[in-house]
């Protein structure tokens, strides 16, 4: 009796725990369109993606987006409708304004200059930029530099009120991201800055606009204790084509730090400097890689590409017979095609570059790829989805709007 006592436990104990892997491996499995975290992260993705592609056949969903009870999805769903030009939505976004969640408003104020209702929204957007909370500023700051020139002014006469660092940080970037040349020798003065995000965003300011005539204090900020300063200066000093620091990127190169190697890569990419090659292939596929300093490898492989591409021009231009105007570059890894092996690791989830090929595909700016990171959109996992949506937007595939239509309608719009 006691054995089939016993037997009969276990057999109970067997069955919970293997009706409990089955479930686990179910909810492993199961479609996440539904939970709550990953429907805003591809809403937002999504909505955002289909304002950069701005083509007015989203217009019916985004304006469900309006109603939307996540403010996120509200957010981006009025952003996207004022970057696609839908006048027709001037009266709902209107009501918008008395939304309570603030960055509502300011995308709200955003898309309604957009839509050309500018004389009654300019004071709506100087109180947003006045606003006590420093979180608000610095999200107004970044609304109003995307809104055209006439407002990147607004923007200048406002940085030597900021107070809060952050903040000024957000401005000096912005100004540098619209290439507004007039504040060169105000940011000069900010590399001294005793924040260390000011002093980095000076350097990316600088670097950006390619103002030459910095070039010495931004090698003086090479030696600047704060690491992130250290590598914004050596990305500057790349785009400012600065060919007597190839030796010391290099060195840096080797470094354990992985923002040191990012910078080094990105350095050496704006210096076109082909000897990166064989170091950036190894560097996107490495494990060991966080997902930055991947995007930084990627990054040099793509500025280094138009280098490669005229040395091997040149080196053809014996066969008159020949066009090269469209010669296509393919960059191969153990034999096989770079942009091949990223597409086929969006599929398998056991990849070591599973989670950052999308982000790779986007930098290489491989238009081939397009139809691939279509398909993404279709995954079980809501992170591929969202990344999917977000590159799609960030190259603007218009063969894409269809599909990110369809994605916005399945998680809930």
């Amino acid at each position: 009796m006691n054995k089939i006592t016993a037997v009969l436990k276990f057999l109970i104990i067997f069955c919970f725990l293997f009706w409990n892997n089955v479930d686990l491996a179910v909810a492993k499995e199961r479609d996440l369109s539904q939970d709550p975290y990953a429907k805003i992260m591809v809403l937002t993705r999504t909505l955002e993606a289909l304002g950069k592609i701005g083509d007015k056949r989203a217009s019916g969903v985004l304006s469900n987006g309006l109603k939307h009870k996540e403010f996120l999805v509200r957010a981006y769903a009025i952003k996207a409708l004022g970057k696609i030009g839908s006048k027709e939505s001037v009266p709902l976004l209107r009501q918008m304004l008395n939304d309570k969640n603030q960055l509502v408003k300011i995308y709200t104020v955003g898309a309604l200059i957009r839509l050309g209702q500018i004389d009654d929204m300019q004071d709506e957007l100087s109180s947003l930029l006045e606003n006590i909370d420093p979180a608000v500023r610095s999200n107004a700051t970044e609304e109003t530099a995307s809104l055209g020139d006439r407002y990147l002014h607004e923007l200048f006469k406002r940085l030597s009120k900021e107070n809060d660092s952050v903040v000024k940080s957000k401005i000096i970037e912005k100004l540098g991201e619209t290439n507004f040349v007039q504040a060169v020798d105000t940011i000069e003065q900010l590399l001294e800055d005793e924040a260390p995000c000011v002093r980095q965003a000076a350097c990316y300011y600088l670097g950006l606009i390619k103002s030459k005539k910095s070039t010495p204090l931004i090698i003086e900020r090479l030696q600047d204790k704060d690491v992130k300063v250290h590598a914004a200066a050596k990305v500057a000093l790349g785009k400012l084509e600065e060919e007597s620091l190839i030796p010391v990127f290099w060195q840096e190169l080797e470094e354990k730090d992985p923002i040191l190697k990012a910078s080094s890569l990105e350095a050496l990419g704006n210096l076109k400097d082909t000897n990166i090659l064989p170091v950036a292939l190894k560097e996107i596929l490495s494990e060991q890689n966080p997902t930055f300093v991947k995007i930084a490898a990627a990054k040099a492989l793509s500025l280094t590409h138009g280098t490669i591409t005229q040395k091997i021009s040149e080196l053809l231009k014996v066969y008159t017979n020949i066009s090269f105007d469209n010669l296509q570059i393919n960059y191969k890894v153990n034999d096989k095609n770079l942009v091949l092996l990223l597409t086929e690791a969006l599929v398998d989830k056991n990849n070591p570059i599973y989670k950052d090929a999308l982000l790779l595909l986007l930098e290489l700016k491989d238009r081939l790829s397009l139809a691939a990171i279509r398909e993404a959109l279709f995954s079980q996992d809501p992170e591929i989805v969202a990344t999917a949506a977000f590159v799609l937007g960030e190259m603007k595939d218009k063969q894409a709007v269809d599909y990110l239509i369809r994605v916005c309608q399945k998680y809930g719009l």
